[in-house]
């Protein structure tokens, strides 16, 4: 059995929890607070509210306690260079990270770019993405208009990229990928792409399968990457 009492007192209130148990011992829980969390626990357990002088807590509160509830919840941080970064390195190629080898068909001195028509209803965007490999096992993706005026400057600032991460290689041609992407609604969160390189192309599919039995590449089961050479890729990551 619960029964509640409600005291009033200098706008604040009281919320006793009794628990009547049939060998005669009683236990008591006692929750004191102002009066809108008490309303709150009312509220849930469906039972009558408090009456209290100040009726609403004010936007100025609710404004506070949302931003300290994001804030508490923001498991990234932003570099000086303007990256989103893991708070917590969970990413799981990284112990120990991949060491480019000389037959693996990964070119570090180029670039792999993406160019995908995107419709919306009656409008067609293109979307631009590229990505740049490291010899130690680094990976990173931006989304950049391609054009064949490269911006050099701007393909070295690797640490304000986009999607940060580390891959694998295995049987020379097969790739594993596993990023970080930041939503700043939902906060960041880790993904992995998987698929393999074939001469200038790179396939990254949307789904895993087992075995990497990989089906035929088409524009809606992956993406797919050419491979642009460049001069002068430089850059260290941060991550």
């Amino acid at each position: 059995m619960v029964n509640v009492f409600i005291s009033k007192k200098l706008n604040k209130a009281s919320t006793y929890i009794r628990f009547n148990q049939q060998n005669g011992y009683n236990a008591t829980i006692d929750v004191i607070g102002d009066a809108w969390l008490q309303n709150f626990i009312h509220r849930t357990i469906k039972d009558f509210r408090f009456e209290y002088e100040h009726r609403r807590m004010g936007w100025n509160k609710i404004l506070v306690i949302s931003i300290i509830l994001f804030s508490s919840c923001k498991n990234y941080y932003i570099n000086e260079k303007g990256g989103y970064r893991p708070k917590n390195s969970k990413f799981k190629l990284s112990k120990p990270p991949y060491k480019l080898i000389k037959d693996d068909l990964i070119d570090v001195n180029s670039i792999y770019v993406n160019i995908t028509k995107v419709s919306y209803g009656t409008k067609t965007d293109i979307d631009n993405s590229i990505i740049r490999f490291f010899s130690n096992g680094h990976y990173l993706e931006n989304l950049e208009p391609y054009t064949d005026n490269i911006n050099l400057k701007k393909l070295n600032n690797v640490n304000n990229s986009l999607l940060i991460g580390y891959y694998k290689i295995e049987n020379k041609k097969n790739i594993i990928i596993d990023y970080y992407s930041v939503k700043k609604a939902e906060g960041g969160s880790y993904h992995k792409r998987e698929g393999y390189i074939r001469n200038d192309s790179l396939f990254l599919f949307y789904d895993s399968f087992k075995n990497k039995e990989f089906p035929k590449p088409n524009k809606k089961n992956c993406r797919i990457y050419i491979r642009k050479k460049v001069d002068g890729l430089i850059g260290t990551p941060d991550w």
